[in-house]
């Protein structure tokens, strides 16, 4: 089996995925994904909205239609899904109707301005018992970061708030001091699919996940950061264990993902 093969086929954990609730039905266009996904192996999916969908739908009840919508498609192909809903410290009182739909979500993400308050969001998150992320990315594009990649952001996210994850990290990589700061936290980053960052952050052993894959799912930004990073079949099987560690997932769950990598790559991974 030669290297691209060997992609293809790799059982993969797709996290930071991205589906755009303006853009029409919701629980149709995920329903799309996840069979796309599923076709190109995907153990696991988490998918992560904006709460405010069009039309004023309540959360509940949007999630409820997509947990069936992820429930039909998981009964059919095996492939598992989790919901992150974004949050952002502008907009407090829609907290209130996450926490009321925390049995139906694996984590939250905060975006915006970490000093306007979200400590507080963080905070009863966590006690939700909900997965935590920060986005790293986003704060720079908007003006509001700090001019340095996103690296105080990212400080602030770890030590202050205790962010399991950084979405859209991947101007962190390079800031070795962060790096050692993510790795003792035990936090992962998800990042764009952009080779040389994927291959800095993988080899500095960071926990990465590559975050481009909705609608089309992950095959072909895999398949992107391999060839152009050059990365040996062991390094890509890596990715794949970064990203079952880093997902919002049972024990056991995680345990049966890491054994099917374990399986895959023993009997199927090209020789160097």
């Amino acid at each position: 089996m030669d290297l691209t093969a060997f992609v293809d086929e790799l059982p993969k954990c797709d996290l930071d995925v991205r589906l755009d609730a303006q853009d029409g039905d919701l629980p149709a266009r995920l329903t799309a994904y996840l069979r796309a996904a599923a076709e190109q192996d995907v153990l696991h999916a988490e998918v992560t909205f904006d709460p405010r969908p069009a039309g004023g739908v309540p959360l509940g009840d949007l999630l409820r239609d997509l947990r069936a919508a992820a429930d039909e498609v998981e009964r059919e192909r095996g492939t598992t899904c989790g919901f992150v809903v974004r949050l952002d410290a502008s907009a407090p009182e829609l907290l209130e109707d996450v926490l009321a739909s925390r049995d139906l979500l694996a984590g939250a993400e905060l975006d915006g301005d970490l000093d306007g308050g979200p400590g507080g969001l963080a905070a009863r998150v966590r006690e939700a018992g909900l997965g935590l992320a920060v986005r790293c990315g986003a704060a720079d594009r908007a003006g509001e970061g700090d001019g340095d990649g996103g690296a105080g952001r990212a400080r602030r996210a770890l030590g202050d708030l205790g962010a399991d994850r950084l979405s859209d990290a991947g101007g962190l990589a390079g800031d070795p001091e962060l790096l050692e700061l993510v790795r003792r936290r035990g936090a992962g980053l998800t990042c764009r699919p952009d080779p040389d960052v994927v291959a800095r952050l993988l080899r500095a052993g960071v926990r990465v996940a590559v975050a481009a894959s909705a609608p089309s799912g992950p095959t072909a930004a895999l398949r992107a950061v391999v060839a152009g990073a050059d990365l040996a079949p062991d390094e890509v099987v890596q990715l794949q264990r970064h990203a079952v560690a880093m997902a919002w997932t049972a024990a056991g769950e995680r345990e049966a993902h890491h054994g099917e990598l374990d399986a895959y790559e023993s009997l199927a991974a090209p020789p160097l």
